[in-house]
């Protein structure tokens, strides 16, 4: 070794020495003084390859001769390791030197040829290999009977090239000087000197120590670890002192496993580094190659790195919290494992109870480290949950809404420290000790919580008072009992301990004893977790109805944003249930529908709020002076109404509670529930749409005082009908273009309705000041636009009101008649009251009419079962023929049969033939009456009925045609009713003379009361 490198060694251990320079200058010199020990080298022969064969098999049976120049005479072999090119010898030897600097090591390789006969060496030719090897077998048989080993090639290494701290290296083979390859050997060469053993391991020993903790030092100094490895000037230094030593290597691996364990004491070294040295020191334990002194030792140490290791395991899930310890938890389990396959020496206490006071030892437990371990992990788990609770400061809160917060950060933690071992420390100690470490875990973990927790929650859900509210004052957020925030956050600790409890059910598929029914504890306040959540609904849908500006989403939709908000709404109710995911069906069924009718409640407030946004907007436009008008905003409240209720039913299917009631085992109660939640969403729907069709009957009676303004303005002549269709026509196309058929349709029929009425109420007010025909003909004029109208509008919405159609029709259209127009109607309503006759009451009369050229024949033929209306039981009938409307028939003469006496079946038999014009003839709505009157003598003739046959029953033929031959008509005999027919109405209201002597003529005919 040059000087200067000297010097930088030099001083380096001055450093690691911590010593003056005057008093390593002192020792420096002193140790100069001293005699210079024997010199040994020793020399390890490991292996060869590529060994050049020797034998006829292709193969060689090599062994190495070693000696010194100066001393060749005592040379040293090795064993002959038989047919083989590349042996492994892996043998030590000590040759003393005098002279190292010129010294030469003289290493030969040879073949051992055993003595043996020819007979013996022939009966090897099945070997032979090739015609290299047939030549060496002659060789061989030539030489039978002798020794005759085979040079294989030889090494000279002169020793001035071996370092101080040895040298290991492959050298090649030569033979005669010639460079033909003939293999290549490994052998190890160091100087070692003639000294004490267990003094020089403990000089190591110390060595390590004090080079160690000066390297420790000075990683703490700065930002590294120690790796393991030393530095150079270090390493330089301990190897000089391990090959000079001669120490072995077992030797300085107890010496490292000894001093890294002391130094870790201190200052904790990585775990990484104790494995490489364990697991050799194992093998060394296993194949005996240690002394009983050794053993001892080693136990010694390891019993101070397994209390680190338990340390570490027992600080695992803490340490977790705040750094990535899988690497770590490998290291220590890898070293317990290899420790656990060690049988320790007797009497050796692994762990004392004055170190591991901490641990439930028992008397069977002594030395099994696998037992300690589950213990400490076990112990572990306790002090977390110790340390959780002390860094929530749990005991510093009195407050329930702050505790509730805090224990759910506390089962936060949990389930994150479950998380972490089961990702970082669950497989090792399952691979190391077949140990369920998260198992066990989770077990202590869930029965501190329940000791924990359960008390508190059943205190706080005891205290809690219903949240109660109105659905007047969600607007304003306020309610009575507030425990909103409290209820929050019971239901935040409820979803902290499910999610706990869903890890359980993870780890134990096949289910815990020792399972902690948590859910129990928050059933007192899960009806007020529902009360909370439709608050909070019905909160976020009065903020979204006011919000909203009644304008589509998007091109896509024809519904404003509130009701997209308020299906989001109902997604976090269903998100809300999802959480709560109670696990007894009973008690799930029971919040389920309460969830269900949540819904259905806040879709009904829903459409409340949205009407009366709408409706209040429609009023501002109300105030400044126009007429009410059904908006663009108006209709989109509706569709909006229509998404939301159109929506209930898939909600409710998205709540999944199909699940929950496939899970009764009853039929029965499986029937029942279904029918349960279907009637709650029927009713539900129902409710929306009832709320809707308020909705858009309000708005039609909105419109009725604009329409009824209107006509009393058209019937006033101050506006004409152009504007009231105007008015109809914008509103409805506005209904129409924006809404659905249906609502289309309900809302038309509502202002038709309407409409009905006011024209019902105007038209009876009128008739209480007696209009004239004319007023009564413009308001018919006007009613049959409005009909037709509507019936474009929608035919069957039309159609549903017709009765009163009809009745207003008939009522207008009689009292636009004059009193003859009327008389007529009067005569032909008549008519339809015979024809609808089912029995001759009064009587039958039998005719025969014929019209040949506008000349028309009438035959009178008899009549059957007259009814007297004195109190004979016979009269004394005749008939008399009247021409209706008497106005067209003025030419025409009084016609009438003769008076047949005591008779009620008159045969009269009489005919009259009357000409009449073609207008006559051709009169569409022309009437025959036939009266039948009682002869009196000396008072006035008595009324007996009359017969109706209109122009269209008679029989029109030509003159060919024999009168005879005509079919009879047999007409029932009528009397007039006081039944108050439209037509007689009217005439009663008319006060020209016509008319009332009309009246008063035909009240006469009247049956008495």
């Amino acid at each position: 070794m040059k000087k200067n490198e000297k010097d930088v060694l030099f001083q380096y251990l001055q450093k690691v020495f911590k010593m003056e320079t005057q008093k390593h200058n002192m020792l420096l010199e002193k140790a100069k003084t001293r005699k210079a020990p024997h010199v040994l080298l020793k020399t390890e022969i490991i292996e060869g390859k590529d060994l050049k064969p020797k034998d006829p098999n292709g193969m060689s049976d090599p062994f190495c001769t070693l000696y010194l120049n100066s001393d060749s005479t005592t040379p040293f072999n090795t064993s002959v390791k038989p047919e083989t090119l590349d042996p492994v010898w892996e043998e030590s030897f000590t040759l003393p030197v005098t002279s190292p600097e010129e010294e030469i090591l003289n290493i030969e390789v040879w073949d051992f040829d055993p003595e043996e006969t020819t007979r013996e060496k022939m009966k090897r030719i099945k070997e032979v290999k090739g015609v290299k090897g047939i030549k060496i077998l002659m060789k061989e048989v030539a030489s039978s009977g002798k020794q005759n080993n085979d040079l294989i090639g030889i090494v000279n290494v002169p020793l001035n090239s071996v370092p101080t701290s040895g040298k290991s290296m492959w050298c090649m083979l030569q033979k005669n000087g010639k460079l033909k390859k003939q293999g290549q050997i490994k052998v190890n060469l160091s100087f070692v000197f003639e000294k004490d053993v267990e003094a020089a391991f403990e000089e190591h020993k110390h060595l390590l120590y004090v080079i160690l903790m000066h390297e420790v030092q000075l990683i703490k100094e700065g930002s590294s670890e120690w790796s393991g490895e030393f530095s150079n000037l270090s390493e330089v230094i301990l190897t000089h002192h391990r090959v000079q030593s001669g120490l072995t290597s077992v030797s300085v691996t107890l010496a490292q496993w000894i001093e890294y364990i002391n130094v870790h004491i201190l200052h904790p070294l990585a775990f990484s580094v104790f494995i490489p040295l364990l697991e050799t020191l194992a093998k060394a334990l296993q194949e005996e190659l240690l002394t009983d002194e050794q053993v001892k030792i080693f136990w010694d140490a390891a019993k101070k790195l397994i209390t680190s290791c338990i340390i570490s395991i027992k600080k695992l899930q803490i340490e977790t919290s705040f750094s990535n310890t899988s690497d770590q938890s490998s290291q220590i389990l890898s070293i317990l494992s290899i420790l656990t396959t060690l049988e320790s020496p007797k009497g050796v206490d692994l762990f004392p109870i004055i170190v591991y006071d901490w641990l439930p030892m028992k008397e069977d437990t002594g030395c099994d480290i696998k037992a300690v371990v589950k213990e400490t992990v076990l112990q572990g788990s306790r002090d977390w949950f110790v340390h959780a609770v002390e860094k929530n400061n749990l005991s510093d809160v009195s407050e329930g809404e702050q505790k509730l917060n805090k224990l759910s950060t506390i089962v936060d933690q949990a389930i994150l420290s479950l998380k972490t071992a089961t990702n970082s420390h669950d497989k090792l100690f399952q691979e190391h000790f077949h140990f369920p470490y998260t198992k066990e875990l989770y077990k202590i973990y869930e029965a501190k919580i329940a000791e924990l927790v359960e008390p508190i929650v059943t205190c706080e859900t005891a205290a809690m008072k219903p949240v109660k509210f109105s659905e007047d004052t969600v607007d304003d957020g306020s309610y009575e009992n507030n425990t909103m925030q409290k209820g929050t956050s019971l239901f935040q600790l409820y979803h902290s301990l499910q999610q706990f409890s869903g890890l359980g059910k993870s780890l134990f598929p096949e289910g815990n004893e020792e399972s902690h029914n948590f859910y129990n504890w928050f059933y007192p306040a899960t009806l007020q977790w529902l009360y909370i959540s439709h608050y909070k609904a019905l909160q976020a849908i009065q903020k979204a109805v006011n919000l909203d500006h009644l304008v589509s989403v998007d091109d896509t939709v024809n519904y404003s944003s509130s009701a997209v908000d308020i299906l989001q709404i109902f997604e976090q109710m269903r998100i809300f249930w999802k959480r709560l995911a109670w696990p007894d069906v009973e008690a799930a069924f029971t919040f389920a529908t309460n969830m269900i009718y949540d819904i259905c409640a806040c879709s009904a407030y829903y459409a409340d709020k949205i009407s009366e946004k709408v409706e209040r907007i429609c009023a501002n436009s109300d105030e400044v002076g126009r007429k009410f008008q059904i908006t663009e905003e108006w209709c989109m409240a509706v569709r909006n109404i229509d998404h939301v209720k159109n929506s209930i039913k898939t909600c409710v299917t998205n709540f999944g509670l199909e699940e929950i009631i496939s899970s009764f085992t009853n039929h029965g109660s499986v029937d029942t529930c279904r029918h349960t939640i279907q009637a709650m969403t029927n009713s539900g729907i129902d409710i929306v749409s009832k709320k809707k069709c308020e909705m858009l009957e309000r708005a039609a009676n909105k419109l009725a005082p604009v329409i009824n303004g209107l006509l009393i303005d058209l019937n006033n002549d101050r506006i004409n009908i152009d504007m009231l269709m105007k008015y109809l026509d914008d509103t409805l196309q506005q209904v129409h273009t924006n809404l659905s058929s249906p609502n289309f349709k309900h809302i038309l029929y509502t202002i038709w309705s309407n409409l009905l009425n006011i024209l019902y109420a105007q038209m009876d007010a009128n008739m209480k000041v007696k209009r004239d025909p004319p007023f009564y003909k413009k308001e018919l004029y006007i009613f049959n636009n409005l009909v037709e109208f509507f019936r474009e509008c929608d035919e069957y919405t039309f159609s549903i009101n017709l009765t009163t159609i009809q009745k207003i029709e008939e009522v207008l259209m009689y009292n636009s008649l004059d009193t003859s127009q009327l008389i007529h109607h009067y005569y032909l309503e008549r008519k339809e009251e015979q024809r609808a006759m089912t029995a001759p009451v009064y009587g039958l009369i039998t005719v025969k009419l014929q019209l040949v050229d506008n000349r028309l024949n009438v035959e009178i033929l008899n009549a059957r079962n007259l009814v007297p209306t004195r109190n004979y039981d016979t009269c004394n009938p005749y008939v008399k023929i009247f021409f209706l409307p008497e106005e067209c028939f003025p030419t025409i003469p009084k016609l009438a049969t003769k008076v047949h006496r005591d008779s009620k079946y008159p045969l009269f038999d009489e005919k009259f033939t009357i000409q009449l014009t073609p207008e006559q003839a051709n009169l569409w709505n022309g009437l025959i009456m036939y009266e039948v009157r009682d002869k009196y003598l000396l008072s006035e003739d008595k009324y007996l009925g009359e017969a109706f046959a209109s122009f269209t029953d008679i029989v029109r033929t030509d003159s060919s045609v024999k009168f005879d031959s005509i079919q009879q008509l047999h007409l029932k005999l009528n009397r007039p009713t006081n039944s108050g027919c439209e037509a007689f109405i009217a005439l009663s209201r008319h006060e020209d003379r016509l008319a009332q002597e009309f009246v008063r003529r035909r009240k006469r005919m009247f049956p008495c009361s």
